[in-house]
């Protein structure tokens, strides 16, 4: 389960606060699957970098990756969130600095995580396997899009299937797209991304590309524009399953580009610029 749930709350306080018009607050919620905290804050792990039990090539792992202080490695691996986050806004779960970013349920695992993060409390006795089940708790963006200022403008996607459940967007009424599910937009790019989702070697029927689920959300960003937009990548946590750990950090640092380009959409659209 990710760690990587940098503003959530702060955002929907925000969300809360603001007055109907045209002017009404953007939230664009991001998620990782699978990184550790580890990688976030320190980067390559010395003792994974070099072992070739996880990795094919260490030499060129280092060479990419491997820096002689924490602080440098993050950097390499992980140059927009610490080049823009700590600009405008928050990293908090560095528990080498006494930092907790803990989930109350207990059982440690991705839909259970997910279920807690959207929906406000851990349900043990009910959310407790992976299985794409529709989940009996509200998520707050079921909640968003029965507000008066964001319904008909929630939309979410995710790479993998079970995220979609999580958050339950068919009883919410908003669109989602999860695994290799078309695009919820007729478009002539959304229909041709889909084509070549159809043609690359994946992670089986119930996880995307980050690659797919990346051009899906830019160009929900460009034609759609909610706002209330989900975003979730998987690509890190399939390679750590894997114990591919070389790709793992390579998943970590492509999804960095993609979360970079969520941002320079946003900042370079009207519709989000300053308000997002």
């Amino acid at each position: 389960m990710k760690k990587y749930l940098v503003a959530f709350a702060a955002a929907l306080v925000m969300l809360a606060s603001c007055t109907s018009s045209d002017k009404d607050s953007r939230l664009v919620i991001i998620t990782f699957d699978g990184l550790r905290w580890q990688e976030l804050f320190t980067g390559a792990d010395e003792g994974l970098v070099g072992d070739p039990r996880f990795v094919k090539d260490p030499e060129a792992l280092k060479a990419a990756y491997w820096k002689s202080t924490p602080e440098e490695r993050r950097a390499a691996l992980m140059p927009f969130v610490w080049s823009y986050v700590p600009q405008h806004g928050y990293l908090i779960g560095n528990r080498n600095k006494e930092s907790m970013m803990n989930v109350a349920n207990t059982l440690n695992f991705s839909y259970p995580g997910y279920s807690e993060m959207f929906c406000g409390w851990p349900d043990d006795s009910r959310i407790n396997s992976n299985d794409p089940n529709p989940n009996p708790n509200t998520s707050v963006l079921e909640v968003a899009n029965r507000d008066p200022r964001y319904k008909g403008s929630v939309m979410m996607l995710s790479s993998w299937e079970s995220i979609r459940f999580a958050v339950n967007n068919d009883r919410g009424g908003f669109p989602g797209s999860s695994a290799h599910e078309p695009l919820y937009l007729d478009t002539q790019m959304a229909r041709m991304i889909q084509e070549i989702d159809k043609t690359l070697p994946g992670f089986g029927g119930g996880e995307r590309a980050d690659h797919i689920t990346a051009a899906f959300a830019l160009e929900t960003l460009r034609e759609a524009h909610p706002k209330v937009f989900y975003v979730g990548f998987g690509d890190t946590d399939e390679f750590a399953h894997a114990g591919e750990y070389d790709r793992y950090l390579a998943a970590a640092n492509w999804t960095d580009t993609f979360i970079r380009m969520i941002v320079e959409t946003c900042e370079a659209d009207p519709f989000y610029k300053g308000k997002t």
